[in-house]
């Protein structure tokens, strides 16, 4: 009984090794229209080449998004933003921005 137990516990720990080796299941990213088709999405593509157990479910347009009501894993966005309610803010690059006419 004991050998059954191990092995059963040993088969458990493979498992849950395997599951957490690699990003795995949808990743819902919502991002401004210009900077998500030229700078972001290429990006994630090569994650995804790179994890193939990885679904993207991407989302581009310029209004904000509330995470938890818009049903999203990732909001990126372009100018300040201030921590929410239950969602923290980080700057993850800067851009020059030139206004042209």
């Amino acid at each position: 009984r004991c050998k059954v137990v191990l092995a059963e516990a040993e088969a458990a720990d493979a498992l849950a090794a395997d599951q957490f080796g690699e990003p795995r299941g949808k990743l819902r990213v919502t991002m401004p229209v210009h900077l998500g088709r030229k700078c972001v999405a290429p990006v994630l593509l090569q994650l995804v080449q790179q994890y193939p157990a990885l679904e993207l479910d991407l989302s581009f347009n310029d209004r904000f998004v509330d995470l938890a009501e818009g049903d999203y894993d990732i909001a990126i966005r372009t100018g300040d933003l201030e921590d929410k309610a239950g969602v923290i803010a980080r700057r993850v690059a800067r851009q020059r921005m030139i206004v042209c006419a």
